[in-house]
């Protein structure tokens, strides 16, 4: 009886078009040669391709003709070059610092063996991943987020502008966001541990606003610290890494 209206109210539609990571030609970015397991893979050779996948970016760059673009495009070029220095500066640290590529490839090879128990594929060795599939390896995107944003954990006293610069990874749903993160949290664990294997405090906290979000990423990060701690407990190429590398969930009072 109290009904005496009837509206209607528009939804807002709007298309987003899908993007796809191409892959990097002239570079090989294999997670299982990056984290190189053998230790087959050369200093030189090593870093040749990490400088080759920072120069086929600046190469992507050059391709934009900075007097046809508007001022905000200009400034969006700018900021792009301003983040191939930073990504050139993380490959610099790496090369100077035998414990950060330690590290690096530490991560690469949790990374490696994350995928390798949840495809359930049991290998000749622990981080083999099944060779009918296709081979696991880094979305560009993925690896330079990485890979910038280590000069700031490697060296803080010096790179500090570095740690004051917050990056955004904007990408579709299923584009690989979490992996890029989980390499650099596995990197900042695994560094901390060789520098001092009894620092074993708290070293990232991860927050997120959706509790079915919470349950999807708690699960993807449980899968990496268990193979992290595979990693530390077996001492893989004789790096000793401290205790237990754990983690915890906090939901909040008025569920726990």
């Amino acid at each position: 009886e109290d009904l005496d209206k009837i509206w209607i109210d528009y939804i807002p539609e709007y298309n987003v078009p899908k993007i796809e990571s191409t892959p990097t030609p002239g570079v090989n970015l294999s997670i299982e040669f990056l984290a190189d397991p053998k230790s087959a893979v050369s200093n030189k050779e090593y870093f040749l391709n990490l400088y080759q996948f920072c120069d086929l970016y600046e190469n992507h760059l050059q391709n934009f003709k900075i007097e046809s673009l508007t001022s905000n495009q200009a400034s969006n070029i700018q900021d792009a070059h301003n983040f191939l220095s930073r990504l050139r500066n993380g490959v610099k640290h790496l090369e100077d610092n035998d414990d950060a590529l330690t590290a690096f490839k530490l991560m690469n090879l949790s990374i490696l063996t994350m995928f390798a128990r949840k495809a359930g594929y049991l290998g000749e060795n622990f981080y083999d991943n099944n060779p009918e599939s296709p081979t696991p390896e880094w979305r560009s995107f993925q690896l330079a987020f990485c890979i910038a944003s280590l000069p700031g954990i490697i060296d803080p006293e010096n790179e500090k502008e570095d740690r004051e610069i917050v990056d955004l990874i904007w990408f579709p749903t299923g584009g690989g966001k979490t992996e890029s993160y989980l390499a650099l949290l596995a990197f900042t664990i695994f560094f901390r541990r060789i520098e001092e294997p009894r620092d074993i405090g708290a070293s990232v906290i991860m927050r997120y606003t959706l509790r079915l979000l919470v349950q999807d990423q708690f699960s993807r990060l449980a899968s990496l610290i268990i193979s992290m701690d595979y990693i530390r407990k077996i001492k893989f190429n004789d790096v000793d890494l401290g205790g237990p590398i754990t983690l915890g969930l906090w939901v909040g009072s008025a569920v726990s």
